[in-house]
């Protein structure tokens, strides 16, 4: 082998796609913060999505809390960074001071095969929370997707 032969690249597998829960809180559970401003913390989960490369599969914003299933297309890359990049966002924004969130944002690495059980807990938080009796008749909710005036609307978090 001379100096100048070329060496054989290692082979190297793509990042395999990586389903997760998500959750974010406000310090004050009390308030109504995210359904003010839905449509701000859903351009700023718009920007994470494309800054970061996931996918929401399922989606409820509720009066202090937002619950996401996320798959992150490049593996593991990216998932803190851009949860803490939605929270940022929504507060600067805002110009609210730090604080606004329960510290960082919950994250849950999923098995594939809990996906369906996730996004039906998901879905149902707002019944949980006594908003609603049927999930699909929460508006801030994937759910709505089934639902032909949820798709109308365009209130869908991501």
């Amino acid at each position: 082998m001379t100096l100048y032969s070329p060496q054989p690249r290692p082979v190297v597998d793509a990042p395999r796609p990586v389903p997760v829960a998500m959750k974010f809180t406000l310090r004050d559970t009390t308030s109504d913060l995210l359904l003010r401003e839905v449509r701000l913390l859903r351009d700023c989960v718009a920007s994470a999505r494309t800054r970061w490369d996931f996918d929401v599969e399922a989606a409820v914003v509720l009066p202090a809390q937002m619950q996401l299933l996320a798959v992150f297309n490049t593996g593991e890359f990216g998932m803190r960074q851009a949860m803490a990049l939605i929270q940022t966002t929504f507060r600067t924004h805002l110009d609210l001071p730090r604080g606004l969130w329960e510290g960082a944002a919950h994250l849950t690495r999923l098995e594939w095969e809990a996906m369906p059980l996730r996004r039906a807990f998901i879905e149902a938080a707002p019944v949980r929370m006594g908003l609603v009796q049927d999930p699909g008749d929460w508006p801030y909710s994937s759910a709505q997707r089934s639902v032909p005036q949820g798709r109308a609307l365009g209130v869908l978090v991501a």
